[in-house]
């Protein structure tokens, strides 16, 4: 029987669950650590845990970092200390990318006469209030420009399109610092699920490029690996593998968005062992950080 999920999304980011509703799923379920893990913000640990302590879950502050190296390429945060001065610097982070996302809606009404109003457009798809791409992204999708959010970015605002405007992006290296230094666990997420960027498109990683790419990381400083994950499950065992061969640690959850996609929450794969492991990594860290 499952007891763990350390992937989940909530309606704080791009989940279909509200954390009490997560929280309520969880223990019905007999789960008994979890970490919601919305994308770029942590907000939702310092507000809701107290609701999990009544419901006597263990909830692991998380966070899901986009990072700039290849396409979907996440960077998971575990144990952040200190989630309001982490959350405050992401605000910032987002803020500084306003005026390029700016610049991409003036570049649709000049090359394809789409007009799409900014403050519209803000208060319709963004959950934190701030302007970003995929606020963009989703109202071409919407207004019915194009099918998907996906072919947003393809057709429209991607960087082989008309009204592509470059963002300031957060690469590995920088992510993993900015984990650690708030006193944080580094994990590389689902590295089954991301893709290198080729002239023809994107394709994912071979096993070769996947040990490749995880001893850079780990030089830069990543402590684990998302090893289990319901995306493409067959490739747990290299990446199980690549862990060992590392020494890194070894993390898994379900990446629960809604049940849509996701039959439930709670990942069998991960072990107590797996558990104790990020426990002490995050202590670590955690101790590390008051003495600097």
């Amino acid at each position: 029987m499952a007891k763990y999920d350390l992937h989940i999304h909530s309606t704080i980011s791009d989940g279909q669950l509200n954390p009490y509703d997560i929280f309520r799923a969880s223990k019905d379920l007999k789960l008994e650590t979890i970490s919601i893990t919305d994308h770029n913000t942590i907000k939702a640990y310092e507000k809701f845990k107290e609701a999990a302590k009544k419901k006597q879950l263990d909830l692991i502050s998380g966070i899901e970092f986009n990072a700039g190296d290849h396409a979907n390429f996440h960077i998971l945060g575990y144990g952040i200390k200190d989630t309001d001065s982490l959350e405050a610097y992401l605000i910032k982070y987002k803020n500084s990318n306003i005026k390029p996302c700016l610049e991409t809606l003036r570049l649709l009404r000049i090359n394809y006469n789409i007009d799409l109003p900014a403050d519209e457009i803000t208060l319709a798809y963004s959950k934190s209030g701030i302007l970003d791409k995929n606020c963009i992204a989703k109202a071409l999708a919407n207004e019915g420009h194009c099918s998907s959010i996906k072919e947003a970015y393809d057709l429209y605002i991607g960087r082989d399109a008309k009204a592509y405007s470059p963002i300031k992006k957060l690469y590995s290296q920088d992510v993993i610092k900015l984990i650690h230094a708030y006193g944080g666990v580094a994990v590389w997420a689902h590295p089954n699920l991301a893709k290198i960027r080729t002239e023809n498109g994107e394709r994912f990683f071979t096993d070769d490029e996947l040990a490749q790419k995880v001893m850079q990381l780990k030089l830069v400083g990543l402590d684990g690996i998302e090893c289990y994950n319901n995306n493409l499950p067959m490739q747990m065992e290299y990446l199980d593998y690549l862990a060992k061969e590392n020494d890194l640690l070894k993390t898994g959850g379900t990446d629960f968005h809604s049940y849509k996609n996701t039959v439930s929450l709670g990942c069998e794969e991960v072990s107590e062992e797996d558990i104790y492991k990020l426990k002490q990594k995050i202590k670590k860290n955690n101790c590390e950080l008051e003495q600097n």
